[in-house]
């Protein structure tokens, strides 16, 4: 069932198969952080040890990306994706066994495989199996998804845990888990013949060169700020990621079978498009970790209220995704992609307001644009990157099309809170910190975002104009997505 017929009807069965992969994920993603303190009580751990399940699961999905996009242009996206489901699901009730610290990190690690897995093959199977005419609100509805399941973490996780136990946040997985596979038997069509089942290997070095570079980089940024840029143990990880690119870069032009074609890099609208989402999305996960500190330290606004101010931006959020892919389908998912940057440039100048100003007024409208132009941009820039996607590459674009948004949001939250700290950078406990140092912080913080939103902008800029054809060589043509 492909969705050819019966207009965007026809197209729901499959994109409902892959919503759940996409809210599943995610969820997992802020449902765990909720029972991190349950967690660290019961296994008798430190706040640091429990802390890297969390840090451990985000390491296996960015670092496997790349190779689970290659495994799916060479056997099919629909296997590797219904495995994504099975190994997902096993090792999330293999997590809620887990009877130490350990073996639950290590699961941790196993079901961010299984994420992985979704996440490489998840953008290539809708331009599969759903008409491109259709392919924008596809994504539109796949952005509300992701951001219900982001949201709805932290009330879930929270009466979960407090109900039935911290375990049964990873068994809630399996009936998920168990519907996608079903589905993806039933919805999901087997890829075309001419290049499925290719038996041409894998690119073992590149793999493991990608791999060490993505985990370097990762635990870099994701320890930088307790450690101390400067640190040796920090300043070795970045030596290490770089030197690990560099030598997967070389590698990946001189093999005959890279895993990683960097020539599809040479569309200019492309690489404007993943550059535009790296940027956006580090705006989007950085500030959205500041904003409790200014509003409860700044504003005193209680716990709850900040809460229901936050939950303003997503809830736009899903108000706009539908509207924007339907922009997209129509006039072009450049046009809507600028549309939303130069929104959310708008969003983070009244960001960095905030500091000089107590109004609700204000804080209520920055959220409303932020939601705004995040809601717009990301459908959008789905269809523009996937619209790029030649015949036997939409694995591998998938997959690059995601770690974008994992490298986004972990470069994103590293700057952000590491600029916003640069006042106070030996104090952990920010609740002990003078209103004003807060306030100062986050302002320094905020004129960063506005510095990523102009990068955004201009990318966005440079991807209108004649689209470019597709490499050379590689078969279909590109779809038009300006």
């Amino acid at each position: 069932m492909s969705g050819k017929s019966g207009g965007f009807k026809g197209a729901i069965p499959v994109l409902v198969t892959v919503a759940i992969a996409s809210f599943m994920v995610q969820l997992d993603v802020s449902i765990v952080n909720i029972a991190l303190p349950t967690i660290t009580e019961e296994m008798s751990s430190t706040t640091s040890e429990t802390s890297r399940i969390v840090l451990y699961y985000m390491l296996a999905i960015v670092s496997s990306l790349l190779l689970f996009g290659r495994i799916g242009d060479h056997i099919g996206k629909k296997p590797v994706f219904i495995w994504g489901y099975v190994v997902f699901s096993l090792s999330s009730v293999l997590c809620g066994l887990s009877g130490s610290l350990g073996m639950l990190t290590a699961m941790r690690m196993l079901q961010g495989l299984g994420g992985a897995m979704l996440f490489a093959t998840l953008s290539a199977i809708i331009i599969q199996n759903i008409p491109k005419h259709f392919q924008g609100r596809a994504f539109g509805l796949l952005a509300i998804f992701a951001s219900i399941g982001l949201a709805a973490g932290a009330p879930i996780g929270g009466l979960i845990v407090s109900t039935i136990g911290w375990r049964w946040i990873f068994y809630l997985n399996v009936i998920p888990g168990t519907l996608g596979v079903l589905l993806s038997l039933r919805n999901l069509k087997n890829d075309p013949a001419t290049y499925s089942g290719r038996k041409d290997g894998l690119d073992i070095p590149g793999v493991l060169l990608s791999s060490t570079a993505l985990f370097a980089f990762v635990i870099a940024m994701n320890s930088g700020s307790v450690k101390g840029w400067t640190s040796p143990l920090i300043i070795l990880l970045l030596t290490a990621s770089v030197c690990s690119m560099t030598l997967f870069i070389i590698r990946e032009k001189r093999t005959p079978r890279p895993l990683l074609e960097l020539d599809m890099f040479r569309t200019r609208q492309l690489t404007s498009g993943l550059l535009t989402r790296v940027a956006t999305t580090a705006i989007m996960n950085g500030s959205l970790i500041l904003f409790p500190f200014f509003l409860e330290k700044v504003m005193e606004m209680s716990t709850m209220h900040t809460g229901l101010l936050i939950g303003i931006f997503p809830l736009i959020l899903l108000l706009v995704g539908p509207l924007s892919g339907i922009l997209a389908d129509k006039l072009g998912a450049g046009r809507i992609s600028l549309i939303g940057s130069v929104i959310m440039l708008g969003a983070v100048v009244l960001f960095a307001v905030f500091r000089f100003t107590e109004s609700m007024a204000l804080v209520i409208g920055g959220f409303t644009v932020f939601g705004l132009g995040v809601g717009l941009f990301f459908p959008a820039n789905m269809k523009l990157v996937m619209g790029y996607a030649t015949r036997g590459r939409e694995g591998i674009l998938s997959a690059v099309n995601s770690l974008s948004s994992f490298l986004g949001a972990v470069l994103g939250v590293a700057l952000l809170e590491s600029i916003f700290s640069l006042g106070f950078p030996s104090v952990h406990d920010y609740t002990t910190l003078p209103a004003q140092s807060v306030s100062s912080g986050f302002g320094h913080a905020m004129f960063a975002s506005i510095a990523l939103a102009l990068i955004s902008v201009v990318y966005s800029l440079w991807v209108i104009g004649k689209a470019a054809p597709p490499p050379s060589g590689k078969g279909t043509e590109v779809q038009e997505v300006i």
